[in-house]
């Protein structure tokens, strides 16, 4: 990956404390949300025509008003959803806390931490916002970390990659040093064995045969 900022630039320190999102994280919810209200309009006034057997006005009328419960109740889960949303980094992990009627705290080890993914959707470049999706060994999920200001989710984008290399770094280091370290194999020793008998030169094996055809020719 790639950084967005200029080699000069000094890392941020990534927040120890619980941090909340960028404020205008909460204009895209509630766009998103608003967004799909027509849907819920059409089909609420499509069941009340053909299931219900009322009449096109009433059908309307009933759409429109499932559409704006809907679009309340969705409204403030938003706000809800948005003012829990808490991150922080410590030495060891990634702390994600999130949940509209349901709080949730996501831990994610740092040394399990793969890559770090930027993305903007079209209502986030709108609004000067961007997510990061953190990938961790050992999972196929994606944890996504929303509504951050653009350039900073780069910047903590960068930090973490920092993280990444250096552990990466540290790695190699303590392998090398475990190499360096290793005892140097050595070939086995040749054990040889004396019976005190040695093998005669080769003049000697021309006198030893003399002296048998002698000792022959003499019987």
């Amino acid at each position: 990956m790639t950084s967005d900022h200029p080699p000069g630039d000094a890392p941020i320190a990534l927040p120890a404390a619980p941090t909340p999102l960028d404020p205008r994280d909460l204009a895209v919810r509630r766009t998103a949300s608003l967004l799909g209200i027509p849907v819920v309009a059409a089909v609420a006034g499509a069941i009340a025509h053909f299931a219900l057997h009322r009449s096109w006005p009433v059908a309307i009328g009933a759409g429109v008003g499932v559409a704006l419960v809907v679009a309340a109740v969705e409204w403030w889960l938003d706000g809800v959803r948005h003012r829990r949303w808490r991150w922080h980094v410590d030495d060891v992990a990634i702390v994600l806390t999130h949940g509209g009627l349901v709080r949730t705290t996501t831990t994610l080890p740092r040394f399990r931490l793969q890559h770090v993914d930027l993305a903007q959707g079209p209502l986030q470049r709108r609004h000067g916002v961007a997510s990061l999706t953190l990938h961790v060994a050992g999972s196929d999920a994606e944890h996504e970390l929303p509504g951050l200001d653009a350039t900073h989710a780069a910047a903590v984008r960068d930090a973490l990659v920092r993280t990444l290399h250096a552990r990466w770094l540290a790695e190699v280091r303590e392998a090398a040093a475990d190499d360096a370290a290793a005892p140097v194999a050595t070939p086995p020793a040749v054990t040889t064995v004396d019976d005190g008998a040695t093998p005669p030169r080769g003049g000697d094996v021309s006198s030893a045969a003399s002296g048998a055809r002698l000792a022959a020719d003499a019987t």
